[in-house]
């Protein structure tokens, strides 16, 4: 499953760069999840951990709790 996490853009701010994702967490009761996605951050906007808060806020939504742990994570240019 992928979804794409996306946070919001100011007026009059540089343009969002494109990123994808990837993570793996696991919950309390041991059950694990990897998921993708893309997000836009926006530079002098978002850093590296509002990007990341904003991954974790969507994989919430994948386990359906807030009790996890992250065991992976990456974000990259979603370019080639």
């Amino acid at each position: 499953m992928t979804t794409t996490a996306e946070t919001t853009a100011t007026t009059g701010q540089p343009d969002p760069i494109l990123f994808h994702w990837v993570m793996t967490v696991q919950t309390n009761d041991g059950r694990q999840a990897t998921n993708d996605g893309r997000i836009n951050a926006i530079p002098g906007i978002h850093d590296h951990q509002s990007t990341y808060k904003a991954v974790q806020a969507a994989m919430k939504d994948v386990v359906g709790t807030d009790h996890f742990t992250v065991v992976f994570f990456s974000i990259r240019p979603n370019q080639i």
